[in-house]
């Protein structure tokens, strides 16, 4: 039987919550709170240039000696992001993020523009679904005489 590898497309969170780079880091702990989201694309006139995390925020707010509403997000914001097409295979963007600990991928269109993000959560819903598709351990066992 031969089956195709699931896309990205598949399980990434679709038009995902995005923020401006001169918006105030607490605007985005806001976002974050409201939306129960750990990760905000950084758009700048259309254009993906960044993506503020949770984790960003904390170290921000743990390490600053100003308080977040005095600081924008361009001065805390990641500007190495991941980007993958939509067509990319599910599990070459797993392993990619598991061998470098990255905690979000960003999906573009070929233009650049913003499709959707895959997080740690959208694998973790992606491992389930996967899971629940196997047949459980006992039933691929066989019994030993």
């Amino acid at each position: 039987m031969l089956v195709t590898a699931p896309l990205i497309s598949s399980y990434m969170t679709p038009q995902p919550y995005t923020i401006a780079p001169e918006a105030t880091l607490a605007a985005a702990m806001d976002m974050i709170e409201t939306y129960r989201i750990h990760h905000l694309p950084v758009r700048e006139q259309d254009r993906l240039i960044g993506v503020l995390s949770l984790h960003d925020l904390s170290l921000v707010a743990l390490h600053s000696q100003r308080h977040l509403k005095d600081l924008d997000v361009r001065s805390a914001m990641n500007r190495h992001v991941y980007t993958i097409s939509p067509e990319t295979p599910l599990h070459l963007v797993a392993a990619r993020m598991a061998d470098h600990k990255l905690t979000s991928a960003l999906v573009v269109q070929s233009d650049g523009s913003l499709l959707g993000i895959f997080t740690e959560s959208d694998a973790l819903h992606a491992l389930v679904d996967w899971m629940g598709r196997q047949p459980k351990a006992s039933e691929t066992r066989s019994r030993i005489p």
